[in-house]
């Protein structure tokens, strides 16, 4: 959905979605347009979303009682997610 635009309209169109995900994604793409404006020197009305990841992350493990059959106790995996943003320069020329 924001592949290939620019990312200062996205950053403009994510609040107006109404899904969950757009919080995270408008949090990693902040962080990505500041890393390159200030460490990379780019021009931010330049950028352009190239890609955007969603990896799995780390599973923690948790036991219960009440996810078990009789004695024994049942693991419970709380997941998490990486999510990854590339952004690239593209003159205006084209």
């Amino acid at each position: 959905m924001v592949r290939g635009q620019k990312v200062l309209e996205v950053l403009e169109r994510l609040p107006f979605i109404g899904k969950t995900a757009t919080t995270p994604v408008k949090k990693v793409l902040n962080s990505a347009l500041a890393n390159a404006k200030n460490n990379l020197k780019l021009n931010p009305e330049n950028l352009y979303v190239k890609n955007v990841l969603v990896d799995e992350g780390v599973r923690m493990k948790r036991q219960d009682r009440s996810h078990s059959m009789r004695a024994e106790r049942g693991i419970i995996f709380k997941r998490t997610a990486h999510l990854t943003a590339v952004l690239e320069e593209r003159s205006n020329n084209g």
